[in-house]
Parts: C-alpha cells; sequence; structure tokens
C-alpha cells in the first residue's frame, strides 16, 4: 500500500509482532453475512438519515472538532452512499443526498461540495466531483486521487 520504504518496513515489523488469525472476527463475519450475504457488494456504504449521525461521520472522516457539521439546509432528510478502492491510488463513492423540494437540493450542491472538497484536503486527495440534480434528490459521484500519499502520510506521522 506504501512507496515509502520507512513505512513497509514499519508495516512488516508490526505484522511479525502480531500475527492475528486471518480475515475478520467471527463477529464481523456475522455482521458482514447480513449485510451482504454473497459478498457482492463492492467497498462500504450506509444510509442516514438522522443530523448527529451526519455530522458524527463529517468529523471522522474530515478531521473537523467536535460539534462540527457539514452545513445542511433545513429539509435535508437524509444520504446514502457507498465507496471502494476503485485502484491502488484512487477511492470512488458515490451517493444521493435527499431534500424536502428541488429548489433545496439545487442550493444544497454548493454546500455538499464545499463539504467534500474540505473531506478530501483533510487526507490531502486530489478530487473530481460530479453531481446531478434528480428532482429532491442530489446524486453525487466523487473520485479521489492520492490514496498511496495519503496512506504514507498518515503512516509516517506515528513514526
Amino acid at each position: 500500500l506504501s512507496r515509502d520504504v520507512r513505512v513497509v518496513k514499519t508495516l512488516i515489523d508490526r505484522l511479525k509482532k502480531a500475527a492475528s488469525p486471518a480475515g475478520p472476527s467471527a463477529k464481523m463475519e456475522d455482521l458482514l453475512r447480513e449485510i451482504d450475504p454473497r459478498r457482492e457488494m463492492p467497498g462500504y456504504g450506509a444510509l442516514i438519515n438522522e443530523r448527529a449521525s451526519v455530522a458524527s461521520i463529517w468529523q471522522g472522516v474530515s478531521g473537523a472538532p467536535e460539534g462540527s457539521e457539514i452545513s445542511l439546509p433545513e429539509s435535508f432528510k437524509g444520504v446514502g452512499f457507498r465507496f471502494g478502492f476503485s485502484s491502488a491510488d484512487t477511492i470512488r463513492g458515490e451517493g444521493d443526498f435527499y431534500f424536502g423540494d428541488e429548489g433545496t437540493a439545487e442550493g444544497g450542491s454548493r454546500q455538499i461540495g464545499a463539504a467534500i472538497q474540505r473531506m478530501c484536503a483533510h487526507f490531502h486527495l486530489k478530487p473530481q466531483v460530479v453531481m446531478e440534480q434528480q428532482g429532491s434528490r442530489l446524486h453525487v459521484v466523487v473520485e479521489a486521487r492520492g490514496v498511496q500519499d495519503a496512506i504514507d502520510r498518515i503512516l509516517t506521522k506515528g513514526l
């Protein structure tokens, strides 16, 4: 996953120290089997309809301080998204943001676009964002490059 020799060496050393069983734990296997019985889904995703949950995810992925949230219109109804790796250096995500009406969905695109840019900037990723309004729904596709550099940067912070 990394091009930095120090990171690779550190990872190898960590793997040698703690040999864990291959694959997810039994509890995680049960959960994954419930979510995707045939293991067909590429990547991961979620469906969220509560502002506090969106705020929590936003804080986690953007490095924002506790209490920060994406500025969403009052008629925001929820979001469904999924993401995964499309190559060793590219992560791809897509989702649908649901609003109470078409006008709000149109206005929400600026706020969501800015939030995606901030989130990617936190990890030093270079995103390409495509948004398409479909009535009161906003369909968003993001492809971000620079995953290798982001991994190197995150892992070398602890060295």
